[in-house]
Parts: C-alpha cells; sequence; structure tokens
C-alpha cells in the first residue's frame, strides 16, 4: 500500500498536487511562480513539507500537457520554451555521463572472484551498460545518434537508428 492520495483520484496530497497543478497552468512560458505563492496555494512549504505534492504537480503538468518547469534555486519555479527544453538536454546528458561513470567506479571495488557467478555476471552486465550510457552521453555520442536517426528519418526509425549508431560508437 503507497502514500496517502497515491491513488487516481485519492487524498490531500493529490489533491494538494491538483491544485499546485491549477496555478501552474495559468503561467506563460518564461515566466516564473514563487514558490512563497505555491506554499500559499496549499498552506504548506512547497521547499519542505509540500515539496512531494509539487514534484507530483510538475509531473502531471509534463505528462498532461506538455509543461516543463525548471528551479530557479530557492526562489521559483520558471516555465520552458521548446526550445529550452531541447537545451537542457547537455545539462541532462553530462549528469547522467557523470552517474554512468560513478558507477563503473564503484563496480570495479569489487572484484569477481568475490562474487557468486550469478552476481558475478550481473556485475558485468550493469557495467556493460553503464559503459553504454556513458559512451552515448557524451557530445560525440549524442552527435553520432543524431546524425544516424536524420539519415534514417523520424520517428519510428530513430530508435532502430540510435541502435545502428551505438554499435557504431568508437
Amino acid at each position: 500500500m503507497g502514500i496517502a492520495g497515491d491513488g487516481p483520484e485519492g487524498g490531500r496530497t493529490f489533491n494538494e498536487a491538483k491544485r499546485i497543478a491549477e496555478r501552474l497552468r495559468t503561467v506563460a512560458v518564461g515566466e516564473c511562480v514563487a514558490y512563497d505563492e505555491l506554499s500559499a496555494t496549499i498552506d504548506r512549504n512547497v521547499q519542505r513539507e509540500g515539496k512531494s505534492q509539487l514534484s507530483r504537480a510538475r509531473r502531471i503538468l509534463r505528462d498532461e500537457d506538455h509543461m516543463v518547469f525548471l528551479p530557479v534555486r530557492n526562489v521559483a519555479l520558471r516555465r520552458l520554451s521548446g526550445v529550452e527544453i531541447v537545451e537542457l538536454r547537455l545539462t541532462r546528458l553530462r549528469h547522467l555521463r557523470h552517474m554512468s561513470n560513478n558507477r563503473t567506479k564503484e563496480l570495479d571495488c569489487v572484484q569477481p572472484e568475490q562474487l557468486s557467478p550469478e552476481d558475478a555476471l550481473k556485475r558485468i552486465a550493469e557495467l556493460t551498460i553503464a559503459e553504454i550510457v556513458a559512451g552515448v552521453s557524451t557530445p560525440k555520442g549524442h552527435r553520432k545518434i543524431c546524425r544516424a536517426t536524420e539519415q534514417e528519418g523520424l520517428p519510428l526509425p530513430a530508435a532502430q537508428a540510435a541502435l545502428v549508431a551505438l554499435a557504431n560508437l568508437s
């Protein structure tokens, strides 16, 4: 059983998230809404005890209304334009690559002979995935995937083109 309000229509947290989402729907592209204003919407601090409701509201808007908001540290949320969402990929790719590289370093701390055959296989699989993610999240890997996708056309061949580019990473 989950947290109260986890259901499709249930509980206080869900209703608070809906109220925050309703307020955020009125924000124009490029505009900001202060955390204080959002906190007043639900009578809880959205940077502390109301943080999960704010996160849920952002997910609702992303999934249902195709609206993306980025935090302005300790001040507000700002609604992004389509161009800003696409440009955000560079930051997200850097973060993904950093996480993958850290995971590889962690897995390198474990010697395979310390593991059961099943766990050693899991380690190898996870190392492989981390290396692939690190490789495709580099600017060079991203450019290769973009070129392959353009050559194949969009949207259905994109996944196939990405896999071909993955296989050709050097």
